[in-house]
This record gives structure tokens, sequence and C-alpha cells, in this order.
């Protein structure tokens, strides 16, 4: 049976999630909404194979080839005209603040009006909800104070609070940190720092595995009822967007998985194919059994994915039972390359100062 969620989408998807969707459906149609849920472009069948032809990435994100003059309605016989007048298959129906209240469809010769889903996930949440875990120490190697250096006017700290708290399905976040300043941080913007981390465990080689042991080992203890999802999420990749974090909670509690892990596709230059080493002065594929005439061409090349930091979503008892972040099974969600900004290095801060300057002047 069509349900509303089968004909909307978030700007922040890709192409490949929009064209499963739409599979889905069998509409050929999407409606596009932001973080907030407000309506913001359509998307068609015909658009995803324009963008297709002119190269587009499947991991390209929808905002980028949605028409931005959706057309709406502020009532469901609005809707019903609309549908007949203009001879199109669907008609979303927004209140005043411009959130999709219902979903007016052709079906043959009737008409169907789709109201908002009951989520039985999202239920759930709303009783237990997932854990949001941020690790910020104070210290670090290339960038001295890291965690509070700035990227468009905000610290990487408040950027990864900032998502956390817009997540929809995360109901406690909490910062794991040795430094009494990025616990003020925290705590200035409404998050909780019950203690601030041991020694032991804000080394530059303690594993990030370690923190979060110690963090949900409180967590489980403290919280009523204790969390059975967590997210881990790293200040140093300032770009994740609220809408991918409960994604990545979906994806876990819809699958058999251990972890859900975004990644982005590796564009064509960084292929394992296309990556060369230099062993006695000659150059070599670094690919094992390659010769460099017989490396795989860029067409008969299979897509291959980089763990990006947004998110990591797993499941308490996996971690705290010794299966480590990513248990016995991890599954993929495929996030745009664009986001990826993994920030190590004063470059990296420079970089991201300029994609965001790009994202902004778009926008």
């Amino acid at each position: 049976m069509l349900k509303q969620s089968d004909l909307i989408i978030y700007s922040s998807e890709t192409l490949r999630n929009a064209l499963q969707r739409m599979t889905k459906n069998r509409r050929g149609v999407l409606f596009v909404c932001d973080e907030d849920d407000h309506l913001v472009g359509v998307l068609s069948d015909g658009d995803v194979r324009r963008s297709l032809l002119d190269n587009a990435l499947l991991v390209s994100a929808i905002n980028n080839v949605m028409n931005t003059d959706p057309i709406s309605a502020s009532t469901a016989q609005e809707a019903r005209d609309l549908l007949h007048r203009l001879n199109i298959v669907a008609v979303p129906v927004v209140n005043k603040n411009g959130e999709i209240i219902e979903v007016v469809v052709e079906n043959g010769d009737s008409v169907l009006v789709l109201t908002p889903d009951r989520d039985p996930a999202a239920e759930i949440l709303a009783e237990v909800g997932a854990l949001a875990i941020i690790p910020a120490r104070g210290r670090s190697k290339r960038i001295p104070r890291k965690n509070l250096a700035h990227v468009g006017g905000k610290s990487l700290i408040s950027w990864t609070i900032q998502a956390a708290k817009e997540a929809r399905r995360v109901s406690h976040v909490l910062v794991s940190t040795d430094d009494t300043e990025i616990a003020d941080a925290a705590r200035s913007m409404g998050i909780e720092v019950p203690w601030l981390r041991p020694e032991v465990l804000a080394g530059d080689a303690t594993p990030t595995l370690d923190v979060l042991i110690h963090a949900l080992n409180w967590a489980t203890e403290k919280i009523n009822p204790a969390p059975e999802f967590a997210v881990l999420l790293e200040p140093t990749a300032p770009f994740r967007k609220p809408g991918q974090i409960d994604e990545a909670i979906s994806m876990l509690m819809e699958s058999d998985a251990d972890c859900v892990a975004a990644v982005s596709e590796l564009p064509h230059v960084f292929h394992p194919e296309e990556v060369l080493s230099v062993e006695k002065g000659s150059l070599r594929p670094f690919p094992e059994g390659r010769t460099m005439g017989s490396r795989k061409l860029r067409n008969s090349q299979t897509s291959a994915y980089v763990l990006n930091g947004l998110v990591y979503a797993f499941r308490v008892r996996s971690v705290l039972g010794g299966g480590g972040i990513f248990g016995q099974k991890t599954i993929p969600m495929i996030t745009p390359w664009e986001d990826f900004v993994d920030i190590d290095t004063p470059e990296d801060l420079e970089l991201a100062n300029f994609k965001l300057a790009r994202c902004l002047s778009h926008s």
C-alpha cells in the first residue's frame, strides 16, 4: 500500500536513494523536504535521468538537481483541482509553516489522500531514544585546541552538538572530554558533561573504542531506560546533517546489523586501481597482482568507498559485549563526497571554510 513517506525524501539524500524510492512508489515523483520537514523542492524521474546524462554521480545530493519551485496546495480540495487541471500525478498539501500534511495522489480513476505515516520505530525512540556520544579531547598534535577551532564562525564542537541536538532520533547527547573549556562550551549549549574523561583515556594513542566503552558504561547505569542504540559523532566531520544521523539510526533499527557507518564513494582519481607505489625507483600498481599494463580501466572498476566519519550508529550491547564499533555486521550509509571533510591539519580547516562558503553562496 502506498504511504505518504514513499513520496517524500530529504534534500541531503542521494540520487541513489531517490531512484529506490521512485521504484517503490511507481509514481516517478518525490517531494523534497529540508531537515525541518519544510517542502523545498520536487524531483521527477526526468530530473534524475537528465542529471545522470550530465554525468552526475548516484551519490550526488538531491538538492543539486531538484526543482526548487514545487506545486503545492493549502487544502486537499485545491490539490485535487490542481491534479486534474495540470494532469500531474501528485500534489502535496502544506500548512502555513510549509510542512507537508497530506499528499493527494492520482490512483487510476480515483484519488488517494495520504496522511502522515504512523511510524512504530519513531514511537519506540520517542520513549527510549538514541544516545549521541561526542568525543572531544583538549589536546591535538597538528591543530592546537582542534575541537575548539572554527569553521564558518563556529567551533567544531559546536557544529557537532548542534547536529546532535537537531536530530529527531537522538534523546541524549553526551560529550566526553578531558578539557574544562570544551566542557564549558558544551554546557553552554545545554549538553550534559557529567565528568571529565580520565587522563588515561585522553592520550594521543587512546583508541576511540575505549572512550566509547567508558561513556557507555556510565550511560547504561545512569540513563533510564538504558539506551539500546547510540551514535558516535566526531567533531572532525563538521558537515554532517541532523537528517543523516536520523537516517543512520533508522537503518540500524530496521536491519540485523550491529553498525551503520557513513561512507562516501571515492572519486575516480582516488580509486585503488589508480593508486601507485614506488618500489626500487619504479612505479608499481598498488593492488597486488597488477602490472602497469593490466590495471583496470575506469569503466571496469567497481565502486570503492571510504569511511567519512559523519556518523557511526551501533547497538550498545554489541560494543559492550566485545564486538567493537563494527560488530559482526556493518552496513553502509552512502553520503555525498561533498560532505566529506576530515579535519586533521590547518589545510583541512581552510578546505572546510572554502566548502562552506561555496555552499552558502549557492543556497
